[in-house]
């Protein structure tokens, strides 16, 4: 029969030897973690830059106002705090959507005091530059006039927010292909404008409503 204290050194081999073995160990885990000292030095800077600030506004701000409001309305506060969240939230949601029908509402009016404009005051200002001598401004002053024109009779829309060739495309017309070249190169190239340039726009504009009526009626019958 073994002595005491053999049996004590028998005992605590065996627990050693069962706990050694699992599940009362954990497996050492293998998988590589090349970002480790990487992530782990980042977060110390991280650490060191704004803990101290973090900590302060955690301490004397957010603790004070939670606080105050479990002071204020006891149990309720948590429920309180969500509802004001949700009402700013919504608040800022709604001032957002009002933001943005405020502009598109003042773009729409905009466009109807430009649609409002009388052309044929467009083209007495032109004539009067003319007779000044300031032949660009008054060429383009007549491209507006006769843009103006075309959008009311409903044979172009939204000019405004096209270009001079997309407007030649919608239009079909070879007068206003015309007059749209010279007026990219008068307004965008800084090409000097003569008398002969607005002779030809106040000849030439009123040709093209009716070339654009039959350049619709063409594209809708689907002729060549």
């Amino acid at each position: 029969m073994p002595s005491g204290s053999n049996f004590s050194d028998l005992a605590r081999q065996q627990v050693h030897q069962i706990l050694s073995h699992p599940p009362y160990t954990a497996a050492k885990n293998s998988t590589p973690r090349p970002l480790a000292g990487l992530l782990h030095a980042i977060g110390r800077g991280l650490e060191i830059a704004f803990g101290p600030l973090v900590r302060w506004v955690s301490h004397h701000l957010l603790a004070a106002v939670g606080s105050g409001f479990t002071q204020v309305f006891g149990s309720w506060a948590p429920v309180i705090g969500m509802t004001l969240t949700v009402a700013v939230g919504v608040a800022l949601a709604i001032l957002l959507v009002h933001r943005r029908s405020r502009i598109a509402h003042r773009g729409e009016r905009e466009e109807s005091v430009k649609l409002a404009i009388d052309p044929a005051d467009l083209e007495a200002r032109a004539d009067r530059l003319a007779l000044d001598g300031d032949y660009a401004a008054s060429f383009r002053l007549r491209f507006e006039a006769g843009l103006i024109r075309l959008e009311s009779l409903g044979l172009i829309a939204g000019q405004r927010t096209r270009t001079d060739a997309e407007l030649t495309d919608r239009i079909g017309s070879a007068a206003f292909d015309h007059l749209a070249r010279r007026h990219e190169a008068i307004t965008f190239a800084a090409q000097p404008a003569s008398e002969r340039d607005d002779e030809q726009a106040k000849s030439d504009w009123p040709h093209v409503p009716q070339e654009a009526r039959e350049h619709r009626a063409m594209a809708e019958s689907g002729a060549p």
